[in-house]
């Protein structure tokens, strides 16, 4: 351990001797001499003076007359409140028509047709019934949690 010390406090010496540290040296002024004295240049600036502005009062903005907007819900809106309402017997008639729109396009392929209809079904469903067809699949993945009373 005491070799490593006096290693690098020798290398720390030789570099110093050296002259190679990463200290920056202060550039050195240029000699003063005895001829003519320097005389320090005087720069004159001209100054425009700053225009003035003077603040002129908005002028009022006449707003059209028009009847007052109805503050309806959105769309979005709606089908939240009609989905919140739906009973589980609601819901119900809903999967039964989802199924028939499957046999409907299961005949019209004249055999099974996986989803191929799917998503237009959902479409349907939710155009027929005013929701999203996020809440269609809500209600169609819940089938069976709605109880037939």
């Amino acid at each position: 351990m005491q070799r490593l010390a006096f290693f690098m406090c020798l290398i720390v010496l030789l570099l110093c001797a050296c002259g190679s540290t990463t200290q920056e040296k202060e550039p050195e002024a240029p000699p003063v001499t005895d001829s003519e004295p320097v005389k320090p240049e005087v720069v004159k600036e001209e100054i425009e003076p700053e225009p003035v502005v003077q603040e002129q009062e908005p002028e009022p903005v006449e707003e059209p007359v028009s009847e007052p907007v109805s503050q309806e819900p959105s769309q979005e809106q709606t089908a939240e409140d009609r989905y919140n309402s739906l009973t589980n017997k609601d819901k119900l008639l809903i999967c039964d028509y989802i199924q028939d729109r499957y046999d409907y396009y299961d005949e019209l392929e004249g055999g099974y047709a996986g989803d191929k209809y799917s998503d237009t079904i959902w479409e349907e469903a939710a155009a027929k019934y005013g929701l999203t067809t996020q809440q269609i699949s809500l209600i169609w993945g819940n089938l069976y949690s709605y109880n037939a009373n």
